[in-house]
């Protein structure tokens, strides 16, 4: 029996409408990174991550993971006739990414954003309480970043790999993936060995990747037609 999923044409043109969205935040984001004052301290931090702006990152950042689950399902729904197996372990990968993006960004704009810095301005406050929680976040966001990430470079490797050669325009998924599976690995390296220079490479390449990767997808579901493969 063939496998439909949500690869039609209406589910391909509301993902693309969702990568276009995801790649205005991520750009809004590094405007906000690039031009907000510095800050040395953790309690400057924790205070600047209260301002408008930044509530309105996390906002964002927040919703377009959700919105992302239908971006992967698409893609990946397209290639269930193809390899099912493989492509349902991809989407796993995915999922599980824009699972721990949404547990993280839940908990950094509910709590450590709304929360922490009224709570560490008001009067009396046991101010060093407050850090010792603002700076335990960031390091368990550095640790969940590890599965985060990877889950994601091992479904991007796969539908790197194992997406459907039946069209020539297909090319574009693979390329897409297998950039975003390289970049991955290069972040993966770079944080957790300790290599300033990837780390440094990385954070220089993120946006370009990212309109690269999210473009090639784009015009990938906006041009690609359903495949009929046989049972």
């Amino acid at each position: 029996m063939r496998i439909t999923g949500f690869s039609d044409q209406k589910n391909r043109q509301v993902a693309a409408v969702i990568l276009f969205f995801y790649l205005l935040v991520q750009g809004f984001q590094f405007y906000i990174f690039a031009t907000s004052p510095s800050a040395e301290t953790p309690a400057e931090r924790l205070i600047r991550e209260a301002t408008d702006i930044h509530l309105w990152r996390s906002f964002l950042l927040l919703v377009s993971f959700f919105l992302m689950i239908h971006v992967f399902l698409v893609i990946c729904s397209y290639n269930l006739n193809y390899n099912f197996t493989l492509t349902a372990c991809a989407f796993i990968g995915l999922f599980s990414f824009c699972f721990l993006e949404i547990l993280i960004r839940s908990v950094e704009l509910f709590y450590i954003q709304r929360s922490l810095p009224g709570a560490f301005v008001s009067k009396g406050s046991d101010k060093e309480n407050i850090l010792m929680q603002y700076t335990l976040f960031q390091s368990v966001q550095y640790a969940l970043y590890f599965p985060l990430m990877l889950t994601q470079a091992i479904g991007s490797t796969i539908l790197a790999f194992k997406f459907s050669n039946r069209r020539k325009i297909n090319i574009l998924i693979n390329i897409a993936f297998g950039i975003n599976a390289i970049r991955l690995g290069i972040r993966l390296l770079g944080m957790y060995l300790e290599i300033d220079l990837l780390n440094r490479w990385s954070f220089n390449i993120y946006l370009p990747a990212i309109i690269t990767i999210f473009g090639l997808m784009i015009a990938w579901l906006l041009r690609v037609k359903e495949e009929s493969f046989n049972p």
